[in-house]
């Protein structure tokens, strides 16, 4: 648009209409499911047979049927080189 008498443009001028902007939420980091592992599943990745894991889950009190993430597993077999 422009002004026929300076022969200049002219800017419109936009109107300010308050409370039109969009309030956004922080983004929350959803813990990541640890996954949990069997016995069995467990001797293999450390590389022991199913008897000696087995031992293992009964000399600390633990049921064989427990499951457990591979970090906890890590701590609770510490005298394991893993």
């Amino acid at each position: 648009m422009t002004d026929e008498k300076n022969n200049k443009r002219v800017q419109k001028e936009k109107p300010i209409v308050k409370g039109t902007h969009k309030k956004t939420a922080p983004k929350k980091n959803t813990p990541q499911k640890k996954f949990l592992y069997s016995l069995h599943e467990l001797s293999d990745f450390f590389g022991l047979s199913h008897t000696k894991m087995s031992s293992l889950y009964k000399i600390r009190g633990i049921d064989e049927k427990v499951k457990m993430s591979i970090d906890e597993a890590r701590e609770k077999f510490k005298n394991i080189r893993i």
